[in-house]
């Protein structure tokens, strides 16, 4: 059935993942995010969120924040979804990824953030809080106020502000990451 079909899916993509270079850094985006989302994460082994991680750590300099946020958001979900993926989820791999994502969003609203859509920030911070980075609590707190800047700011185009449900996991990950 079905089961053995992701099952099979998924073991070939583990074998593909092993190997540098045969899985492009927004394969392993998209990917990630369709395995999260599709509600298939309890079917699938730890050990490819932990080559799925790896892959996306060695990538994150060519991905879209967009697509980075939805590696994050993916992780998260499968920590959440799946009990399985919860031992894969603290595993150095994972850990790595979140790590490295956070240097990287540091680097970017150190150097102001322009290119930082309130969408992937808001993203990016419900990631950070879904997956309990209490290191990025400083980088949440910033990403929070990127997110409400275009609702507070004068003339912000309609398109940029933030609807309640991104807002209210924004403000779900700065409660679970005890920011002030």
């Amino acid at each position: 059935g079905g089961d053995a079909l992701l099952a099979a899916l998924c073991a070939r993509l583990l074998q593909l993942l092993q190997r540098r270079g045969t899985v492009e850094p927004a394969g392993v985006a998209v990917t990630s995010y369709a395995l999260a989302r599709s509600g298939c994460a309890p079917l699938v082994e730890p050990r490819l969120w932990q080559a799925l991680a790896s892959r996306a750590t060695e990538g994150l300099g060519s991905l879209s924040l967009t697509e980075a946020a939805n590696v994050a958001s993916a992780f998260a979900t499968a920590m959440r979804e799946a009990p399985e993926a919860s031992v894969a989820a603290f595993s150095p791999e994972v850990r790595a990824f979140f790590s490295a994502l956070r240097e990287q969003v540091e680097r970017l609203l150190a150097s102001g953030g322009a290119a930082l859509p309130p969408l992937a920030a808001a993203k990016l911070a419900t990631a950070f809080g879904d997956a309990r980075c209490s290191e990025a609590h400083g980088v949440v707190q910033r990403l929070a106020y990127k997110c409400l800047a275009p609702a507070i700011g004068s003339g912000a185009p309609k398109a940029e502000r933030l609807g309640v449900g991104p807002l209210r996991n924004v403000a779900v990950a700065l409660a679970r990451l005890d920011v002030h």
